[in-house]
């Protein structure tokens, strides 16, 4: 299902699919293999944990945004949803130009949640986040024995040659997200978060 709030209107770019969960719109920006996107299919699960988090918050009319991976966040980056609610960065941060002083209006609230196996240079970036983001407070969590695709359905179906193997299950990637993304939810709900 694509769906487009009217605020987002003069919007560049689109996420991959979009969702309305409890008066919440979700914007979904797949990983790319390549650059080609990962079919949406592939996070089934992923969204069902999304849905039961957001109907079990008390957040009504927020806009939140999943990015999977630096290419997605590239795409999501132009597409004018940064100061509207939250972003869930999976397997990437924050880009880089978000942590200029000029940028500092257009900073989101955000939520990095990597798998330590997602590579050295991908971990070290949500370090950064850490870093920049303390005045933020931004939620960073790294998962011991996660990988770049954990969290996805359908994990045969996707060429991940150079990848690591996940050391934990998919169910086991997704409970840990769901704790981290309600966290982040309640976070947004109270305002703490500035």
């Amino acid at each position: 299902m694509r769906g487009v709030l009217p605020l987002l209107a003069f919007a560049r770019a689109e996420p991959d699919s979009a969702y309305f969960y409890c008066g919440n719109y979700v914007g979904l920006y797949t990983a790319r293999i390549g650059n080609v996107p990962v079919p949406v299919s592939h996070y089934s699960s992923l969204l069902a944990a999304v849905e039961q988090s957001v109907c079990s918050s008390s957040a009504v009319g927020s806009t939140l945004s999943i990015v999977h991976g630096s290419e997605a966040a590239e795409s999501w980056k132009s597409d004018g949803t940064a100061v509207l609610g939250g972003v869930v960065f999976l397997g990437t941060g924050i880009p880089r130009s978000f942590w200029r002083p000029e940028n500092d209006p257009l900073r989101p609230k955000s939520l990095s949640f990597i798998g330590e196996l997602d590579g050295v240079s991908r971990v070290t970036r949500v370090g950064e986040d850490l870093f920049h983001g303390r005045e933020d407070k931004n939620h960073v969590v790294i998962v011991n024995g996660g990988n770049h695709f954990g969290i996805m359905d359908e994990q045969d179906a996707i060429d991940k040659s150079g990848d690591l193997k996940s050391e934990i299950s998919q169910q086991d990637f997704i409970s840990q997200f769901q704790l981290a993304f309600d966290a982040f939810l309640q976070n947004l709900d109270s305002n703490t978060q500035k």
